[in-house]
């Protein structure tokens, strides 16, 4: 670029020289400093190279939000409790996120059933944790799905005994709300009720809900869920 063409590009002030520098420039350039000031107000902001850079501009709207996260991720490092577990091979956890109980029998942990549901007394459970997505984790095919990642059938599987972990819900009511009480649907499957899955109402307790924990005592839903139904939990915290 020549001198004539460089004042040209100044004169226009579409160009990311700075309007404090032409002022202060020693070239006699601060002609040109009002002319990259007014050009940088009426577009709303600051070009770096070509490409402008907007931070308010009338009419513009944000109409997509990021995803909550990943059922199974543990989305705060600390305080947080997990440990290995063994799996049950004849009835392992079949999602990340999900709660298990031990097995007397194999010691190994394994997926709720209908015949955990507690239907007497205060119709509360306590899981013994949360299966945890690990990371970075090899999917078995080369284009999967998201929140299709399924954990393996034998061997071990981290469990969250205690902190914050992202969960899919039974998306069958209203939507979570932070401080609301954690419920599981122990039934057998039914429409949006999936046997196993965390749902955010009673439904009928002890004859297809049970209440996790105590109320408001280290087991909630920490707000709303995502367009894919997942949202925030803290699991006896």
């Amino acid at each position: 670029m020549n001198w004539n063409e460089l004042k040209a590009v100044l004169a226009s002030g579409r160009h990311h020289y700075d309007p404090e520098l032409l002022e202060k420039s020693p070239l006699g350039l601060k002609k040109y400093a009002a002319a990259a000031r007014d050009f940088r107000r009426r577009n709303g902001g600051y070009f770096a190279g070509r490409a402008p850079t907007r931070d308010t501009v009338t009419g513009t709207a944000i109409s997509y939000r990021m995803a909550a996260g990943f059922p199974g991720a543990v989305n705060r490092s600390h305080p947080v409790s997990i440990e290995p577990c063994l799996i049950d091979s004849s009835a392992p956890p079949l999602l990340y996120g999900q709660a298990v109980l031990v097995d007397p029998t194999t010691q190994g942990v394994r997926v709720m059933a209908t015949g955990d549901l507690v239907s007497t007394g205060t119709y509360t459970i306590y899981p013994y944790g949360v299966t945890v997505r690990p990371y970075p984790l090899q999917q078995n095919s080369t284009t999967p799905a998201l929140y299709t990642a399924v954990p393996p059938a034998s061997g071990y599987i981290d469990v969250m005994k205690s902190g914050y972990i992202m969960i899919g819900f039974n998306k069958s009511g209203s939507a979570p709300v932070k401080g609301a009480q954690v419920y599981l649907w122990l039934a057998a499957t039914s429409g949006a009720h999936i046997v196993g899955g965390w749902e955010t109402a009673a439904g009928t307790p002890g004859t297809n809900t049970n209440l996790v924990g105590v109320p408001g005592l280290g087991y909630y839903y920490q707000g709303g869920w995502d367009a894919n139904d997942t949202g925030e939990l803290a699991f006896n915290v």
